[in-house]
């Protein structure tokens, strides 16, 4: 009798160890034979991650040991953070990108600034990590190229000062729709009477809302980074200064005319490039010469807040609050089980609702095609 019991009690072991695997073959099995929609390509358009202010301030003295404008210690973790979260979706879920790099399969643009050029960097490292890159040889004695078998990764940019994709000059539409306007006058008439206490109290020269906008982004760093503020100057001036450079800056590209002019080249990038990949899916030759290669999975823009603002407005959804570091814009393009594509768009993981969307971010392709075609191109 106690030897039968020993029996069944190991046979209710082996059961409830082998469970859990039988059930994710099961759950496996399940999702595979049910899936409807197939991803086919993706594009991410962040912003960098944590830096340090653009400007110091004199009357504060603190050290910035990357640079002024550097990507910090956490920013590079941010963005490698963001990059590991897209090789789960994109290599190990959607199977859309392989599980080592390989040429052709996706394409890098970043600004010509360090933190931004960075930034991609620190996300293919998430991406494509070290133990995925390539070795000397095909024997057990084969050598990693780099060490750790990191995966080195082209990433491509242009001048600061001849970059129309993400640093687009916009200084036209600024001054005619916005610097003009009687309620942007008003607002800089009202900030004039702090200027000069504001400058004695940090010891930046302020002559014009420019300045007060480089300092508030000081401020609001030093306060994040919980380091002291100037003595001289109040806690109201300083949220006054915070809230003054987030409002604004947000606000420029409120406009429809300079969010179309700020985001359009980029969402005509963005739009040729989705359309390749579905010709390229239909086995239609591409005609656009811009999507270098039509076999591309994937491409990835590393950029600034402006980008952000300027895409999310040009597409009709301008953002109420400044993107946050290492913000995530997502373009994903779907097939049908009947071979239709659509769009899903995301922004920080939330749905990107433009008027043609349904409740989850998602469209025709050829209603967010038409959305980005709309758009002139500044001549």
């Amino acid at each position: 009798m106690n030897y039968f019991k020993l029996i069944l009690l190991l046979f209710s072991s082996l059961i409830l160890v082998n469970s859990p695997r039988l059930l994710a073959r099961s759950e496996e099995k399940e999702t595979k034979g049910t899936s409807k929609e197939k991803l086919i390509f993706a594009i991410d358009v962040i912003r960098h991650g944590d830096r340090n202010p653009i400007i110091a301030i004199p009357a504060v003295a603190h050290d910035w040991p990357e640079g002024l404008g550097q990507l910090t210690a956490l920013g590079m973790h941010q963005e490698y953070e963001l990059g590991k979260k897209c090789r789960h979706d994109y290599v190990n879920k959607e199977k859309l990108l392989p599980s080592s790099y390989q040429k052709g399969t996706l394409y890098v643009r970043s600004t010509d600034i360090d933190r931004t050029l960075m930034s991609a960097t620190c996300f293919l490292t998430g991406l494509y990590p070290p133990g995925s890159g390539p070795t000397i040889g095909h024997s057990l004695f084969s050598l990693a190229a780099l060490p750790h078998r990191c995966q080195p990764i082209p990433i491509h940019t242009a001048p600061a000062t001849q970059d129309p994709l993400l640093i687009p000059d916009i200084r036209k539409e600024l001054d005619e729709y916005v610097f003009s306007t009687p309620e942007w006058r008003q607002k800089v008439s009202a900030l004039k009477s702090h200027f000069s206490s504001w400058s004695r109290a940090t010891g930046v020269p302020i002559k014009s809302e420019k300045e007060v906008g480089f300092l508030g982004d000081t401020l609001f760093i030093l306060k994040l980074k919980h380091i002291a503020v100037p003595k001289e100057l109040s806690e109201e001036d300083t949220q006054r200064i915070i809230a003054q450079e987030k409002k604004e800056f947000k606000t420029l590209f409120n406009h429809p005319a300079v969010g179309k002019a700020a985001g359009g080249p980029l969402l005509r990038d963005i739009s040729c490039y989705l359309e390749a990949a579905a010709n390229f899916n239909k086995n239609i030759s591409p005609k656009s010469p811009v999507c270098r290669e039509p076999h591309l999975k994937y491409v990835l823009y590393s950029a600034h807040d402006s980008t952000i603002l300027g895409l999310m407005s040009a597409l009709g959804v301008p953002l109420q609050n400044n993107p946050p570091y290492a913000s995530d814009v997502k373009i994903l393009l779907f097939e049908h089980a009947d071979h239709s594509m659509f769009v899903r768009l995301l922004y920080n993981d939330k749905p990107i609702v433009l008027a043609c969307c349904d409740s989850h971010g998602c469209c025709s392709l050829e209603s967010f095609l038409r959305i980005a075609k709309a758009i002139p191109i500044k001549k």
